[in-house]
Parts: structure tokens; sequence; C-alpha cells
């Protein structure tokens, strides 16, 4: 898939329209047979690099969004990859359960503010873009949100919990890699207690082990407050989905971790489009159809051995 989607850059950059390719060095190995193909087509291909210098070695900073602007007034933003993965050809994950979608209007010119700020920080170049704002026909309110460890404040934290401490009625949450840090697990306990639903989806499987032991410890934690967890079943969940009450919906491609809270650049789209919330609603709805709920005698039940390597891994939550 990822060379399908080479070709079609490459056919782009044949018709005469710029293109600008930004990868993250940490969770990107491509080949330099690929890169030379699409720079031989006239197309920009960048590194994101942890550090920019050799002697800040600093395997934290990634960029982790995944963004695609076009002319500045589309964008798509949300959790999927490019992948094979995603077209189930690994079978010991299975098929990726993943959330994207489609912003046009001024928001998408905010996510190309935020794709011009990494491209400067790896090329040291500022790109000459059309600015121009075009308001979507429909006119509903959204809110683009691209946050990273430079920000002033803790944005993507404080903007969850924001979101959490407005919900009236509901909170359902679909994320595979739910460690959240105190300040958003008070939150949603509160939440709870002020009569709130709060429901978690999390895979039933993962990719990362130590995730998965660190989550069971937050798990234990948590579920007696009366935050009901979910486990995917089909195929490993990797959206990243948050529904408040029939008033917000959030997509993208920050984990409920300190990782994509406070280090990852990442980035998200916030709107209270009714149409959107109900159509978020609906599915995740049926996500939670084909999943199992999780219940503390599920953690009871795990050996001895497990609970101690879930103890061991909560240790590392603050680089996970």
């Amino acid at each position: 898939i990822g060379h399908r989607f080479g070709d079609a850059l490459i056919e782009k950059a044949k018709e005469g329209v710029k293109v600008y390719f930004l990868f993250d060095a940490i969770g990107t190995n491509l080949h330099r047979k690929f890169l030379k193909k699409l720079r031989k087509a006239g197309i920009e291909a960048h590194r994101f690099n942890s550090s920019k210098f050799w002697f800040q070695f600093q395997i934290n900073f990634r960029n982790h969004r995944k963004l695609v602007v076009i002319d500045g007034h589309t964008a798509f933003v949300g959790g999927h990859n490019v992948g094979d993965d995603y077209l189930g050809k690994y079978p010991k994950i299975g098929p990726w359960r993943d959330t994207h979608c489609k912003i046009v209007g001024p928001c998408a010119t905010t996510a190309q503010v935020s794709f011009v700020k990494d491209w400067y920080w790896a090329a040291d170049k500022v790109l000459n873009l059309d600015w121009e704002l075009q308001p979507a026909e429909k006119g509903d309110k959204a809110f683009v949100l691209h946050t990273g460890p430079a920000d002033d404040g803790e944005a993507a934290l404080l903007t969850h919990i924001a979101l959490v401490n407005s919900a009236k009625s509901r909170i359902w949450i679909a994320n595979p890699y739910f460690i959240p840090p105190e300040g958003l697990a008070n939150a949603l306990a509160y939440a709870v207690m002020r009569g709130v639903e709060v429901k978690v989806l999390v895979p039933s499987y993962t990719d990362n082990r130590l995730v998965e032991y660190a989550s069971e410890t937050f798990a234990e934690k948590l579920m007696p407050l009366g935050i009901k967890y979910f486990r995917y079943e089909p195929g490993f969940l990797h959206q990243k989905v948050m529904l408040i009450d029939e008033s917000f919906a959030a997509v993208g491609s920050t984990n409920l971790d300190s990782r994509s809270l406070f280090v990852n650049f990442e980035i998200q789209a916030i709107t209270q489009s009714q149409s959107f919330v109900s159509a978020v609603s609906k599915m995740l709805e049926r996500d939670f159809s084909h999943s199992s709920q999780w219940t503390i005698k599920d953690l009871e039940n795990r050996t001895r051995g497990r609970q101690l390597l879930s103890r061991a891994a909560t240790l590392l939550t603050p680089v996970l």
C-alpha cells in the first residue's frame, strides 16, 4: 500500500502539483530506493528527526501525526498509518480497526499550519503555500488541535480534561494505549461521581506488550470507581476517538498516555457538528457491540507472574 501511495504522489508531481512528504524517523523505516524514486519525480521528502544534532540524542520527540493537507483547504487527520498491516496482512495482530476524518474549510488551514511548523523543524525551510481561508459550506464548528513538547502549558492534557469535565451524561473513549496521567484519571473518576457514564474501549490484544501490562494496573484502579472497560475482539483497535454527550466528538492521533499527551507531536480534530457527533456515536455503538466487557474478576484471575509484570511495567508509564 505504501508503494501505491507513493505512485499516486508521483503522478500528481508529474502533473505539476507541489508535493511535500514528511515521515517520522522512529516509526518509519523507508528504503533509500523508495525515497530516491520520490525525489526523482520532484517530490520533496524529509525525515522528521528526533534531534537535529547527533550530540543531542533524543528518541522521545516523535512526529506521531497522521496528516494529509490538500491545497490548504482539505485535510485528513486521525489514526491511520500507511502500511500493509492495515490490509490485514499481519495475522499475529489481525485486521486493524482505525478511524480517520476529512476536514474542509478554515480548520484545514489550521492543519496546514501544523505541517508547515513540522516541515520547518525537518528542513529549516518555510513553505510558500496558499493561506486564503475558504469557509466550509455547512459551517459547523470545529477545532484542530496540534500539540507537541514545545507547547506553552500542557495543551493536549488540559484539552482532554476540559472535555471530560464538560460531560453531563456520557464519555465514550476508544484508544489503544489507555494509560491516563493522574489529572485525566481523576477527571474521569469525578465524572463517574457526577453520574456520567464512562466507557473505555481498548484492544483485546496489542502490538506493545509493555503498554498492555501497564494498562492492566490502571484498569485495576479505575474499574472500582465505576469506569467500564471493554475489549475490542475482531482485531487490533488503533483508533483514537472520544465522544462527550451529544456535544463533542474528537478524532486524531493522540493516545491517552504520557508519551502522546506530553512528548509526541500529535494532531486532533474536535467538533460540535451534530451530524458528525451522531455518526461517531453510531460507530462506537457498533464497536462496543463487537467487544466484551473487561471486569475486575478478569484482572483478579491473572497469574501472579502477570500481575508482577503489570506492576513493573507501570514504572515505565512516563515514557510509554
